[in-house]
């Protein structure tokens, strides 16, 4: 029997919300896999965005979470001669969205599914946490919406918050930043002063969106815990930014690590926003995708 799991890209932070804040969209990876009787249809078989060069083996992240979750659950590991397992990638890798966040989710999903263990979406969540070091990506991608992460006498939980239809436009160049790169640029140590802005800006996120102030979404998505050292890696973000506003965004922030840079819109002014930040970068000689997505309320979907 095949079995097929739909995970969904996410963006994170939302500027003050640093490993807080993550919601999953409409932008999706596929995961089968399937026993089979000959080792001749054994295998990995990955296609789409950014598939070149994904391992095909037993080094395949995905098939690693799957036997990482497999001795969790004190389940036997299964045999990859057995099996096939087939990745149809949409989420472009490396690029603030979410990408090793549906991997993840997707080994933990298939290993619970082909051992029969019956873990909850909160399960999942939690090894999935655990896995990717964050909630931000982790939680949205399992259980879908804009989500509030915390952890609550050392347990993952999390709030979803209302996001009333907005849109959220995203940019995508052509180069690519590894999360483990872009975590090296932040700081150790932050002044209390920079910390206390963050927490008030992300309240003032919530509060925007509760009460559909967009008017302050701009202020709300200000940050100096994280931003302002990975944008030094992003060239000619500041430009991609300024153009979105003018183009009518609420607000705009680095999509998880970047490379990929975010908007908040209303469904009116998505198109030319989503047209304007691509523009910005295209006129600097750099190759740029363009999303106009909505927030996924399911996350993982067993299809």
């Amino acid at each position: 029997m095949r079995i097929t799991f739909r995970l969904p890209a996410s963006t994170s932070n939302f500027g003050s919300g640093f490993d807080v804040l993550g919601a999953a969209l409409t932008l999706y990876n596929e995961f089968s896999i399937e026993q089979v009787s000959m080792p001749a249809q054994s295998g990995i078989f990955i296609s789409g965005q950014g598939c070149k060069g994904l391992p095909k083996d037993e080094a395949n992240i995905v098939w690693k979470i799957l036997q990482e979750t497999l001795r969790r659950l004190g389940k036997p590991a299964i045999k990859l001669s057995e099996y096939k397992l087939t990745i149809s990638c949409n989420v472009p890798l490396a690029s603030g969205l979410g990408s090793s966040a549906t991997a993840a989710a997707a080994g933990i999903a298939l290993a619970d599914a082909v051992s029969n263990a019956k873990l909850t979406k909160q399960n999942m969540a939690e090894i999935a946490t655990e896995i990717e070091g964050h909630p931000d990506n982790a939680v949205p991608c399992i259980m879908g919406g804009l989500c509030l992460c915390f952890l609550q006498n050392g347990k993952l939980d999390f709030c979803k918050i209302d996001t009333q239809k907005l849109k959220i436009i995203i940019a995508h160049p052509a180069f690519e930043i590894s999360t483990h790169k872009a975590r090296q640029a932040l700081l150790k140590e932050y002044p209390l002063a920079d910390i206390v802005f963050n927490i008030s800006h992300a309240s003032l996120f919530v509060f925007a969106l509760q009460t559909q102030r967009y008017d302050l979404l701009e202020a709300a998505l200000d940050d100096k815990i994280h931003q302002p050292y990975r944008i030094k890696n992003i060239d000619y973000a500041d430009e991609v930014f300024n153009a979105a506003k003018k183009a009518g965004a609420f607000g705009t922030f680095i999509s998880g690590s970047g490379p990929s840079l975010a908007a908040i819109s209303n469904s009116e002014c998505a198109q030319g926003i989503a047209q304007a930040m691509k523009n910005a970068w295209v006129k600097r000689g750099i190759e740029t995708k363009s999303f106009i997505l909505d927030f996924d309320e399911q996350g993982l979907v067993r299809l």
